[in-house]
């Protein structure tokens, strides 16, 4: 997932290029060494959209006309039979004024031939094609459900493996030739697991491998997450874009009744970079508290295993926080900081928690630091208190203690996210004498 939060990231400014009219019509002309002054340039681009328009707005309830050059119309809806049976006729009777306005504009600019030609086909393609970034986004949404899908088998193996006795008997049903074919238990066991995991998540939903992880290790699922309806919403989500073009569906419906607003069947949900990143996040930091949670769960007396674990989420919530996903901090340590096992977890991840509220503008975190009481914790302690309380002068001055006194480095000083206002207003901590 966090590839895709990657790509997302570094594709927007260029998969937004490829559905930008102007700069295909620019990328025509030039290709097609025709020397344009930019009043003529503007006249095409105005001339090939008022012929859009004119067919839009003459053609009732059709929102987009799907049009291209060469090819004639077709229904909206990717071919589907429009509703109007007379739509066909009408569109034909609409069209072949409009073309003739259009090449008369084009024309009297001077643009003739295969070029005027070229233009109407571009503009007619950025207009009715299917969005370059909603494909993208489309793909990189059903990439990242099939990442998270795979987590959770994974997570399902590992807990059978460690666990094999939770494996139901009324789900394990083998023939003797299928029995007969392996060479030791533990090969048997592996195959049998697999089989098992694999029908879970082939024949159930998302609220069934939830139910799994409930019955299996009392786990639940509202425990999990405070975003239990986007999550289930984003795996339909995916489901449509896969199997109905990304339009409402009815199971949709049926899988999300406590949608408060919930669309219209057919309709069109669309992909934004913002919906998708919004979705990582939401996956993302479920995924660590589920598997936090499965950790705790399987090593109850396994210290080390358990320090471990815990230390997932601890560098979890401090990476959203160096990222500057404040809600995600916020989220994770709702969801994990009581299960934590060291006095040094929860200190951390507590003031770490304290930042990202902070940054965020919560006016009760000023009451809850007054409130903590540090004098009988390492100095570290102290400087956050400090920090977070706005005294940045004594917070800097403390800090250069620190790092004379080998508790604090100075690359601690430049990247610890609870500094940066210290930073801003001391870059170079004050040593003392």
């Amino acid at each position: 997932m966090e590839a895709v939060e990657e790509l997302t990231e570094f594709t927007g400014t260029h998969v937004l290029a490829l559905d930008d009219t102007e700069r295909v019509i620019d990328s025509i002309i030039e290709r097609r060494g025709v020397p344009l002054s930019e009043d003529k340039r503007a006249a095409a681009l105005d001339a090939a959209a008022t012929f859009f328009e004119r067919l839009e707005t003459s053609l009732e309830g059709v929102s987009r006309v799907h049009f291209e050059v060469g090819t004639g119309f077709r229904p909206p809806d990717g071919g589907a039979q429009h509703e109007d049976q007379n739509f066909g006729e009408k569109f034909q009777n609409e069209f072949q004024p409009a073309m003739d306005q259009m090449i008369d504009a084009l024309e009297a600019n001077g643009i003739r031939g295969r070029l005027a030609m070229d233009i109407v086909t571009a503009y007619s393609a950025t207009r009715v094609r299917k969005p370059r970034a909603a494909i993208l986004y489309s793909s990189l949404l059903v990439t990242t459900v099939g990442a998270c899908e795979v987590f959770l088998g994974d997570t399902m193996r590992a807990f059978l493996k460690a666990r094999p006795e939770a494996m139901s008997t009324s789900e394990a049903k083998f023939s003797f030739s299928e029995v007969a074919g392996f060479k030791s238990i533990e090969a048997f066991r592996n195959y049998s697991i697999n089989k098992q995991v694999d029908s879970i998540l082939r024949q159930g939903s998302f609220d069934d491998w939830m139910k799994w992880f409930d019955d299996k290790l009392r786990i639940k699922y509202e425990d999990m997450t405070s975003h239990g309806l986007n999550l289930r919403e984003v795996f339909q989500r995916r489901h449509i874009h896969v199997h109905n073009d990304g339009r409402v569906s009815d199971l949709y419906l049926l899988k999300l009744p406590d949608l408060e607003a919930p669309p219209t069947i057919n309709t069109h949900l669309e992909i934004t970079p913002a919906y998708l990143t919004g979705a990582i996040d939401q996956l993302w930091d479920f995924a660590v508290v589920l598997i936090v949670a499965v950790g705790r769960k399987l090593f109850r007396k396994d210290a080390a295993s358990r320090e471990a674990i815990n230390n997932l989420g601890v560098n979890t919530i401090f990476e959203h926080l160096k990222s500057g996903k404040y809600h995600c901090v916020i989220e994770l340590y709702a969801r994990l900081h009581e299960g934590f096992d060291s006095e040094v977890d929860r200190l951390t991840t507590r003031v770490n928690h304290w930042v990202a509220r902070s940054r965020l503008g919560d006016p009760k975190v000023t009451a809850e630091v007054e409130a903590w009481d540090t004098t009988t914790l390492s100095r570290r302690y102290q400087l956050a208190k400090t920090a977070l309380q706005g005294d940045y002068k004594e917070a800097a001055e403390l800090a250069g203690q620190l790092i004379v006194g080998g508790e604090l480095t100075r690359r601690d000083y430049r990247e610890w996210p609870l500094l940066l206002h210290v930073r801003e207003a001391y870059p170079d901590p004050p040593m003392p004498d």
